[in-house]
């Protein structure tokens, strides 16, 4: 070997060391300084899969499943029951309350223990509260969906749909195009010949075994995969600004002036509600619908920016007078968060981002408690009996 080639093979090697050596020297460092909140050196992660795509209603998670579920501001993790349930097997002995809603009801980026859900069958003790919340695109039409394949199955006593304004009209919308609905807005999802079909598809489901990777463990790795993530995220941010107003879009459901997207949003809303009427009706149940306040609506300065921002009127509660006409008209116990949630903004000096995460919109476990325990305060007895809320008739 020439002189040349063995200075080659030693800057090579010489080379290698000192990275490796670098990288050692960053990860003890590293470790030193985030050993009591490694969490600030991770963007997202999750121990494995959570959704699996159901065919009568689109979403559901795999039963029988523990997901961690991690990301800058918690660490949380998801369990399901053999019906892919968040929460414990169901006590047979006891009626049921069904809970449907969508990621905010799911309880993302909280504990089973914290979840609006548990919270609320803690607090009312000679019922199941049964959380049927999903993530992932999940509207009125798919609830409606899950309702005449699953969950009216459970015989529930009281069914509670909970309609967030930012993002369900959207999800409805979404449903035309997922089959669920035509172009007319006619129902087209399809209806199982029998629950055991149903129950036995859930049970058949297995997420896999997942294996960890060693690497993710690295605290060096996580670093540089935030670099990452955050020069992606801010890029992307970049792109979608000029191609997608991310605002316009959720300041929409406040604005007088609206989309046509908008339009079948609320139309299929109506739509969706009318056939849970019939559908409750036809089970003895008690249907109830609770608009959540959500945190784009409770947010005074983001309201405030975007009156100025598109120079039309913003109204927090445009979205509550129309669902809440939408429930009378159809005859359907109707309960609005948005009034106590700013009361408790008020009487507690609550700051930004008031009931959500700081790395997140969805509820934090205190958002979660203050859900459950002003729903239960809404209920007059132990019949259940609720009135449509005067203040939005």
């Amino acid at each position: 070997m020439t002189t040349k080639g063995k200075r080659r093979i030693q800057n090579l090697i010489l080379t290698i060391f000192s990275v490796s050596f670098s990288l050692v020297i960053a990860e003890i460092a590293l470790r030193l300084l985030y050993q009591e909140n490694s969490n600030v050196l991770i963007k997202e992660w999750q121990s494995g899969p959570y959704l699996y795509d159901n065919e009568y209603w689109k979403v559901w998670h795999y039963p029988n499943t523990t997901i961690t579920h991690q990301r800058d501001c918690f660490e949380v993790t998801y369990q399901t029951n053999s019906l892919g349930l968040r929460g414990d097997e169901i006590d047979e002995n006891k009626p049921n309350i069904a809970l449907l809603g969508d990621s905010f009801i799911e309880g993302y980026g909280v504990n089973n223990h914290e979840t609006a859900v548990e919270i609320l069958d803690s607090l009312v003790e000679d019922y199941n509260v049964l959380n049927f919340g999903t993530s992932g695109g999940f509207g009125t039409v798919h609830q409606v969906a899950q309702y005449e394949n699953f969950a009216r199955h459970l015989n529930p006593d009281i069914v509670v749909l909970f309609f967030l304004n930012y993002n369900d009209l959207y999800d409805n919308a979404l449903a035309i195009s997922e089959g669920l609905l035509n172009k007319d807005t006619e129902f087209t999802y399809p209806i199982a010949k029998d629950f055991e079909i149903v129950r036995e598809g859930i049970k058949s489901q297995t997420s896999g075994e997942f294996i960890p990777n060693t690497i993710q463990g690295l605290y060096v790795v996580g670093a540089i995969d935030k670099g990452i993530n955050s020069l992606t995220a801010q890029l992307q941010i970049a792109v979608n600004s000029k191609l997608f107003d991310f605002n316009r879009r959720l300041a929409e459901t406040y604005l007088p002036t609206e989309t046509e997207e908008i339009q079948i949003g609320y139309d299929i809303l109506e739509k969706s509600l009318s056939r849970l009427k019939y559908l409750t009706e036809q089970d003895s149940a008690n249907l109830v619908l609770v608009q959540i306040a959500d945190p784009y609506q409770i947010d005074e300065n983001w309201l405030e920016l975007m009156q100025y921002k598109f120079e039309e009127k913003i109204d927090p509660l445009l979205p509550n007078k129309k669902v809440a006409a939408i429930c009378q008209e159809l005859g359907i116990d109707y309960l609005s968060m948005y009034e106590a949630a700013m009361e408790e903004i008020q009487d507690e000096d609550l700051g930004f981002p008031y009931f959500s995460y700081s790395c997140n919109r969805h509820f934090s476990p205190i958002g979660q408690r203050f859900m459950a325990e002003w729903f239960h305060s809404q209920i007059d007895d132990v019949d259940f009996d609720f009135p449509i809320d005067a203040s939005l008739e």
